[in-house]
């Protein structure tokens, strides 16, 4: 998420006095009371990121920064990354190794008869 927040950019603005023209527009954009807002803790951070509603352009949405009166219009993946449950940002892999290392696969596995464990 970290990455995708990195290389995020904004592909069109809205300055602030078409906003200030119309107070309206907020509202519409869903940025007057936003639903999802990103706060990132630490020294360097930027303001925190109000999400509003996604723009008529597929793939887009409204954003704005608190301290700004501009609005952004930019791509949906952070707000993608957000929603996603903290499993779906796990490797579900049980190893790195590719196919072209492996030259065999032996299994093993135990089994119960009359009570004594066996191996096989």
């Amino acid at each position: 998420m970290l990455s995708d927040l990195e290389t995020w950019q904004k592909e069109g603005t809205i300055p602030a006095k078409d906003i200030e023209a119309d107070k309206n527009k907020l509202n519409e954009y869903g940025l007057n009371r936003p639903k999802l807002k990103l706060k990132l803790i630490g020294s360097d951070r930027p303001p925190e990121i109000l999400f509003g509603k996604d723009a008529a352009l597929e793939g887009r949405m409204y954003v704005r920064f608190e301290n700004s009166k501009e609005t952004f219009l930019a791509r949906q993946s952070v707000k993608k990354d957000i929603d996603k449950k903290a499993e779906e940002f796990r490797d579900k892999k049980l190893t790195d190794v590719t196919t072209a290392q492996v030259r065999r696969i032996a299994f093993k596995d135990a089994c119960w008869r009359n009570g004594v464990r066996e191996e096989r």
